[in-house]
């Protein structure tokens, strides 16, 4: 709140109770403010645990209570089952799984084999002995001829 200096009365009691007001206000002000930015931190707080903080699940609203009883029915007719369950669990062993393989093709099938092998030169090691073959693979593809008409 501004004053004008102009204005202002000259005896120190109006002064004094100017003043006195004017702390007031500002003391009214500062509370309203603070409670302002109590509110609006535990709001954030509230926000940031809502948002960040540890989900579980989340129970219908009241009106829609009614629908938790639903699925309940099991438990309410028969309340020892899990008492029961737990008395027969016993260990199965695991087992490998077989990986599953590709049926051969049928034998009437024309095979072409291709063999890829590399120079004369390359067989030989820079020391002058033979190099031997390591390993090999073997793959069959099929391949697909459009028919012809003719």
């Amino acid at each position: 709140m501004l004053i004008d200096p102009k204005t202002l009365p000259e005896d120190i009691a109006s002064l004094k109770q100017t003043i006195v007001g004017m702390v007031s206000a500002r003391a009214e002000l500062e509370q309203k403010y603070r409670s302002q930015i109590d509110y609006l931190q535990e709001r954030i707080r509230l926000l940031q645990k809502e948002l960040f903080g540890r989900k579980t699940e989340k129970y219908p609203l009241p009106e829609d209570a009614k629908q938790l009883k639903l699925f309940n029915e099991a438990e309410v007719l028969c309340p020892d089952a899990e008492d029961e369950e737990a008395a027969q669990t016993m260990e199965i062993p695991a087992h490998t799984r077989k990986k599953p393989k590709r049926k051969p093709l049928p034998k009437d099938l024309p095979r072409v084999e291709v063999i890829h092998d590399i120079c004369e030169e390359e067989k030989v090691c820079a020391c002058g002995t033979p190099l031997c073959r390591i390993g090999q693979e073997e793959s069959e593809k099929l391949d697909i001829v459009p028919a012809k008409i003719g």
